[in-house]
């Protein structure tokens, strides 16, 4: 019988940890993804502040701006390896869905920056939101800030 009690305490302490341990690479996992897209949409918003609202044409656009950014961002190769950006996208486009009349889930619609895989942000900075209220200058922040 106490034997049975052993095994079974053992069992149960795995399965805690086991339970833990995947809890928190769960956990890790979306924040990191959640911080790439919150870097990724700031990196282009800082290039396009820098040129004349142009849209980035490679990750290789994004590097110097990436490397004069302050705080704890994950890394360039994690930017790369979980967040996917329209190299293509066209500004001018962008920029009159930002000031047209603009539905709640607009800019999910947009989906010029988005997760490889999954979906994963922080409320507030889902990145083509992001984009769509620096394209619609104070004005959209503003209203978007009164919500």
């Amino acid at each position: 019988m106490q034997r049975l009690l052993l095994y079974a305490a053992l069992m149960l302490g795995l399965s805690l940890v086991i339970a833990t341990a995947g809890y928190i690479w769960f956990v890790k996992r979306n924040a990191t993804r959640a911080y790439s897209c919150e870097w990724s949409a700031g990196l282009v918003i800082k290039y396009m502040e820098a040129n004349h609202n142009a849209w980035p044409r490679s990750w290789a656009d994004l590097r110097t701006h990436y490397d004069n950014a302050k705080g704890s961002p994950p890394s360039f190769a994690d930017l790369q390896k979980f967040i996917e950006i329209d190299w293509n996208a066209d500004p001018a486009a962008l920029q009159k869905i930002a000031y047209g009349p603009w539905p709640e889930d607009a800019w999910e619609e947009v989906g010029v920056i988005r997760l490889k895989r999954g979906r994963s942000y922080w409320a507030g900075q889902e990145p083509n939101r992001r984009i769509l209220v620096y394209l619609g200058g104070q004005n959209r922040f503003d209203a978007e800030q009164a919500k």
